[in-house]
């Protein structure tokens, strides 16, 4: 954040890459990382080392007697008076575990409901891709130009829809742009490169793939400003 702000002229391809590297920051932490395993001297080697047994406290325990063959279970183990034994210990669980226990819960409902979002998110593209219909031909043949001046090896589906008020591109592993049905048929030609050559930079850079660690890491730290901070810069 500091880095964007003192230099204004940065790239925004490098401002770009440095948001998407504090989500991958954040993602990591949530990795299963194996432990490392570090050499350490045994204590008995460590000079002026010593070792202290802590002794708990026991209930108390019945005092058993060797007694001769034919003796009664009673003459061999004496019963103790009741008022001498100690109370058994009760089970009780930390405070810290139970916040812990409340905080992973609240954490797993947060996850699941912005999870929820971002399925009826990506339902809802789906949705606008099939109910979209072909661009006009001159539009068509105007894209494969592009395309090849992009260098790209694939040409996206070119669609024209009226739910759509914006240019977007969807579709990760079939990608396709989505026009506003009045400005495939109304836009000029010049502007009409320029909207059509953002969606295929977006293409080229393989937006649509690299943009899932900033949009996973905002929902799964919901919580933290900085998880929102980094997908709303990138």
């Amino acid at each position: 954040w500091s880095l964007c702000r003192a230099i204004p002229s940065l790239p925004a391809a490098v401002r770009a890459w440095m948001w998407w590297l504090v989500a991958f920051k954040l993602l990591i932490g949530v990795l299963p990382v194996p432990g490392i395993a570090v050499p350490v001297l045994p204590i008995a080697e460590v000079a002026g080392a010593r070792t202290q047994v802590l002794e708990l406290p026991a209930p108390a325990r019945v005092a058993r007697h060797e007694a001769p063959s034919g003796a009664s279970a009673h003459a061999r183990v004496p019963h103790a008076p009741v008022s001498d034994a100690a109370p058994l210990p009760h089970a009780t669980v930390p405070y810290g575990t139970l916040a812990v226990i409340a905080l992973a819960t609240a954490w797993l409902v947060g996850v699941v409901l912005h999870a929820a979002r971002l399925w009826r998110a990506l339902q809802a593209s789906r949705r606008l891709r099939r109910l979209a219909s072909p661009a006009p031909a001159t539009i068509g043949r105007r894209l494969i130009e592009l395309v090849r001046a992009f260098a790209l090896p694939v040409v996206p589906d070119l669609l024209a829809s009226r739910a759509s008020t914006v240019p977007l591109l969807t579709g990760v592993w079939r990608p396709a742009i989505v026009l506003p049905q009045q400005a495939a048929t109304t836009m000029p030609r010049q502007d009409l490169d320029l909207v059509i050559g953002h969606e295929l930079a977006h293409v080229r850079r393989g937006d649509l793939v690299w943009g899932w660690v900033p949009a996973l890491a905002a929902r799964l730290f919901f919580f933290h400003p900085l998880a929102r901070l980094a997908t709303r810069e990138y």
